[in-house]
């Protein structure tokens, strides 16, 4: 009887798990994919009203950008959100379809989240708002900035980022995690590859 009742215990847990994992991860990741695309275009729209109203800015922001860490960090965390919906969406295909992309979409989320995403949000939040509450000139050139990137911008960039990461851990526990070596190695090239531009 004991087992019987164990049983059924643990297929209604695994029933809540499934339905739990096709339902509520799907809808947070979509909303998270949505909620860059809206800070992506504010960003852009005030970066584009920064350019047009000082020239000056234009001779910082050479190659995109790229010297922020600010955009590599949101570039990183923008791939793994979107790797998360891809995933999702090949969740309701059969199984015997595209098994080696679903492995690839495993092995990119397992690598980028644990070893890059996680890290790198947490150190460009410290980092930015640390240096701001010092010295906001430290982030700002001659003020140009302040008059057009709101202050709720900069903490979607810079705090929002920590919030989602913990979300997702919370919200996701069976996350998989790279081996010593690539754990290592991915952020190494990263930063190497930042530090080069």
């Amino acid at each position: 009887m004991a087992s019987y009742v164990l049983s059924k215990l643990s297929k209604s847990e695994n029933a809540r798990d499934l339905k739990f994992k096709t339902m509520v991860l799907p809808l947070f990741h979509s909303s998270v994919v949505l909620y860059f695309v809206w800070l992506d275009y504010h960003a852009l729209t005030a970066v584009y009203t920064l350019l047009c109203r000082h020239r000056v800015i234009l001779q910082s922001l050479y190659v995109l950008g790229l010297q922020y860490f600010t955009l590599w960090g949101q570039f990183l965390q923008q791939l793994y959100f979107v790797s998360c919906v891809l995933k999702d969406v090949l969740l309701y295909t059969p199984d015997k379809k595209l098994p080696r992309t679903k492995r690839c979409l495993d092995y990119l989320r397992g690598v980028l989240f644990p070893s890059v995403v996680f890290p790198i949000s947490v150190v460009m939040s410290i980092n930015f708002w640390c240096f701001y509450n010092i010295d906001p000139t430290l982030w700002e050139d001659l003020g140009a900035f302040r008059d057009v990137i709101p202050l709720w911008l900069n903490h979607g960039l810079h705090t929002n980022i920590v919030v989602l990461c913990i979300l997702e851990v919370a919200l996701n526990p069976q996350l998989r995690y790279p081996d010593r070596k690539t754990g290592l190695l991915v952020p190494a090239t990263i930063i190497l590859l930042y530090a080069t531009t």
